[in-house]
């Protein structure tokens, strides 16, 4: 081992990989002689630098031959101390004569590696640095510093806190080191310590302290008297928490109040006074607004990035402050009575910020502007919430509109919606024509994220047009046609999901005149595309979508553009055009892609999924479904993912590629009880098709009939007016396989005629994917050896020639009523009707392994392995083991 004077640390090294290799390699570097480790005070500068001291120890590098020293300057309180430090490490006696020059004849030929630990308050003698590196070559040091050495021959490594998890990562949090940080110093203080019940508390804990390594210990140190949610808790709301009575902690480390105390008196008067400032802002900010609300020049931002309370990201080009300097700077604030005027300053220069950025969504610079909200969102956020708690409506007005734009484009509905609830309370008591336009204003926007985040019932629909058409009177006397226009849009948007006729369109072409009138081009095409949804004649309605389009692009709304070629797409399917809405939606999915516009996205897939699948093509159906699923995720809403969890089920049934998966997904939709309606699909009839489909195929009549009772069900209150033609294809999906298990033959053949011949006409559903359906193929099989081919045939042209009424009425019986024949057995399958999958689980039942064993061979759950058994006897026609070999063998299934 290489000689060295490195302390025993008594506890493992935690995390630190990506920083321990990139310091790593800087040190191999023969251009970087100077590193400085540079953080805030608790960040584990000193623990990081010994860890990579004592590796390079253990691997005697021969760049250090001469040693590796440990060189702690926390105690020195003179610069020309930092002599005497050295040399003592280095176990050098110095004789009559001038220290420096002796040590730098010493270190000369030397090669060494040198840990100059905690140099912060001695950077007035910081050039003995520079001599040592200029007399010796051999020499490198590696400094640990809260600011900056300001050496020509520094390089800088900044040290930030450890990873940390959000509330998503819950599953996988102890990956993170901050975690595992907390959880090594918890045990030691607590060794029975669990985290199964902790691990919210513990994530808050981890975000509050930013991951600092000594925040994190300071508050492990809690959990023998409090929950971690209680920790988290008072480190919110006082840092005097964070503080240890551990002896042999360095007196510097023993509360963070002492560690950030100490590091608060390296700055300048005017450091901290900007400083004070800027604890009001949360999350990352740009230069702009630090000048401006703090008054914070460059070159103090400079000097608060050097010494470690600022951070600055060039890539992003934004600075921002560790939570817990940001909390201490606060209560500096607070002390120094400045509060009102910091917080005053924030919220002005935000307002008039995110007013900025309403015109550039409106015009070319959407995209852009849209990002730069989403990057200050916590700010703007905080300087609505100054607004509201002063009730400065004017501050109010100007960043209502931007953020109903950013809340709708980048659906955040949620948080809309909140916003301009808890604003338009603040301001429903203020008299006076001002507060009351304000209010309205308000409200409308509310009513607009109550449309956007499908969260509602139709009895909200019913309340919430009865409350626009009050407020059209209301904003009336203001003669402002603009909020009249918004005001018409909403009411027109409400009365769409109101009724399926076309009582919306006065409003919205009302709207289109007003906003032609006053030149807003953004909201006059925004108000064609809903004209167009609402029309109900295909060319009339792709007119209009095909103006708004072009307008959205001169004036570069991509949203628009993006929503109005999905809608484009739709009504290309409607019309069963289907090279022209294949083209429409993979244009619409570009955009919405590179523009993050999830909500847009997954409506263009989902649309893609449904038609793909309706003209039979599952395979491609599948991926659609698949992607909208993903996005569905990422939105975090429940209407979309349920819309999706639905199709992808269904499909994966109907074509039989996957049908365990399917049912797993439509067993999800069915259990999260939501009672709500939605836009996209009709999400429960599909669940229920798809779960009364697998039903069958495992050979469980009873419960197929249940699912497709309650399809009956679902179809007699669904809030949406459809179609007779609509009706039959969601009843007769699932009803043929009720009336074939009831024994009722030919009804079921004549029933499964009608629905493979409903007319592929403009407006109606594609039926093509019936003519590919493996089951309905397999069945119709059957029938006609049941029956005979003659028949079959007469049975089948019968259902060709069916009146709709007679069989919606028959089908939305509950077919609880027929005259009973005897039961048919769900139909059995030939080889090529099972899938690979199958035949193996298949051939291991012959071979007689159990189903435990069958799991193990094929690294299956036991769960999964019942499933594929389950549906081999479905498709087998069998109820057993023994019965599903011996029918196996007569169909010549097995070798």
């Amino acid at each position: 081992m290489i000689p060295n004077n490195l302390p025993v640390v008594p506890t493992p090294f935690v995390g630190r990989t990506k920083d321990t290799q990139a310091i790593q390699g800087l040190l191999v570097d023969p251009t970087c002689r100077l590193l400085t480790l540079v953080g805030p005070g608790g960040i584990g500068k000193t623990r990081l630098s010994l860890h990579i001291l004592q590796t390079i120890a253990e691997t005697e590098n021969p760049d250090y031959a001469d040693g590796v020293y440990f060189v702690p300057l926390q105690s020195l309180d003179a610069p020309n101390l930092i002599i005497r430090a050295i040399a003592k490490e280095l176990d050098f006696s110095f004789f009559p004569g001038d220290p420096q020059q002796q040590l730098l004849d010493y270190l000369c030929d030397k090669r060494v590696l040198l840990l100059l630990d905690n140099l912060e308050h001695l950077l007035e003698g910081a050039e003995v640095i520079s001599a040592i590196l200029s007399h010796a070559a051999g020499v490198r040091v590696l400094a640990t510093s809260r600011e900056a050495l300001n050496l020509q021959e520094e390089w800088v490594y900044n040290v930030d806190g450890m990873g940390i998890p959000t509330a998503d990562d819950l599953d996988s949090f102890e990956s993170f080191s901050a975690v595992r940080l907390f959880i090594q110093s918890a045990r030691r203080v607590h060794p029975a310590f669990s985290v199964e019940n902790e691990r919210a508390g513990i994530v808050r804990i981890c975000s509050l302290v930013g991951g600092m390594p000594l925040g994190l210990e300071l508050a492990a140190a809690w959990v023998r008297a409090l929950s971690c949610e209680e920790i988290a808790d008072e480190i919110a709301s006082n840092l005097n928490i964070l503080e240890t009575s551990a002896r042999n902690m360095p007196e510097r480390h023993r509360t963070m109040r002492g560690v950030l105390a100490q590091s608060w008196t390296l700055l300048t008067a005017e450091e901290q006074q900007v400083m004070i400032r800027l604890a009001v802002f949360q999350g990352s900010f740009i230069r702009e607004a630090a000048e401006v609300a703090a008054r914070a020049s460059l070159r103090v931002l400079s000097a608060l990035v050097d010494k470690s309370w600022l951070r600055w990201d060039s890539d992003d080009r934004r600075y921002d402050i560790h939570e817990l300097l940001r909390q201490y700077a606060e209560e500096q604030l607070i002390a120094s009575e400045q509060a009102d005027a910091a917080r005053d300053a924030h919220a002005a220069y935000f307002a008039g910020w995110t007013q900025k950025r309403e015109a550039e969504i409106k015009f070319q610079r959407q995209d852009g502007a849209l990002e730069d909200i989403d990057c200050n969102f916590a700010n703007v956020r905080l300087a609505w919430q100054r607004a509201m708690d002063v009730r400065n409506i004017d501050w109010i007005n100007q960043m209502t509109e931007a953020l109903n734009f950013f809340c709708d484009m980048r659906a955040r509905f949620t948080e809309g919606l909140e916003l301009f609830e808890s604003a338009s309370d603040c301001f429903a008591d203020l008299e006076g024509s001002d507060n009351r336009f304000t209010y309205y204003r308000l409200r409308l926007r509310r009513a607009r994220m109550v449309q956007n985040s499908q969260t509602y019932v139709p009895k909200d629909m019913d309340d919430l047009f009865i409350e626009l058409e009050d407020i059209l009177k209301a904003v009336e006397p203001f003669n402002c046609p603009m909020e009249t226009a918004f005001t018409l849009y909403q009411i027109g948007f409400v009365q769409s999901f109101r009724s399926t006729d076309e009582v919306s369109l006065p409003y919205f072409t009302e709207c289109v005149r007003i906003y032609s009138e006053a030149g807003d081009l953004f909201y006059k095409a925004d108000s064609l595309h809903l004209l167009a949804t609402s029309t109900k004649d295909f060319q009339i309605s792709k007119d209009y979508y095909k103006e708004g389009y072009y307008i959205q692009k001169a004036i570069g709304d991509r949203n628009g553009m993006g929503w109005s070629l999905t809608q484009l797409a739709r009504s290309n399917y409607t019309e069963h055009l289907y090279e022209a809405a294949d083209q429409f939606n993979q244009q619409a999915r570009v955009i919405q892609r590179e523009r993050k516009d999830w909500k847009g996205l997954h409506f263009s897939l989902i649309n893609n999924a449904l038609w793909t699948f309706r003209r039979g093509y599952g395979t491609e159906a599948i991926l659609a479904a698949e992607e909208s699923l993903d996005v569905a995720t990422t939105m975090h809403m429940l209407t979309p993912e349920r819309a999706s969890c639905s199709t992808l089920g269904l499909i994966l049934i109907v074509t039989e590629l996957d049908v365990a998966r399917g049912q797993v997904l439509c067993e999800k939709v069915m259990t999260t009880f939501l009672p709500l309606v939605s836009s996209i699909t009709e999400a429960e009839i599909d669940a229920l098709n798809g779960l009364a489909i697998a039903a069958y195929l495992r050979g469980d009549i009873t419960a197929a009939h249940n699912y497709y009772r309650q399809v009956v069900d679902q179809i007699s209150k669904s809030w949406v007016t459809q179609t007779q033609d609509d009706i039959l294809v969601n009843l007769a999906t699932s009803g043929i396989l009720v009336l074939d298990a009831q024994g009722q033959t030919a009804l079921a053949v004549e029933i499964a005629s009608q629905l493979s011949n409903i007319p592929d006409s403009p407006g109606l559903l594609s039926t093509e994917w019936v003519q590919k359906w493996p089951l309905l193929i397999r069945l119709r099989e059957k029938w006609e050896a049941q029956l005979g081919t003659t028949a079959y045939t007469e049975a089948w042209e019968r259902g060709k020639n069916r009146q709709l009424t007679p069989s919606i009425d028959l089908l939305q019986s509950g077919l609880d009523g027929l005259p009973e024949v005897a039961q048919s057995k769900p139909v059995p399958t030939n080889n090529m009707s099972l899938t690979t999958r199958e035949q193996e689980v298949l051939t291991l039942l012959a071979n007689g392994l159990s189903n435990r064993e069958i799991a193990t061979q094929l690294v299956f759950s036991l769960g999964t392995v019942k499933w594929y058994v389950n549906q081999i006897y479905g498709k087998l026609g069998v109820g057993s083991r023994t019965q599903a070999i011996v029918r196996a063998r007569e169909l010549q299934l097995l070798q």
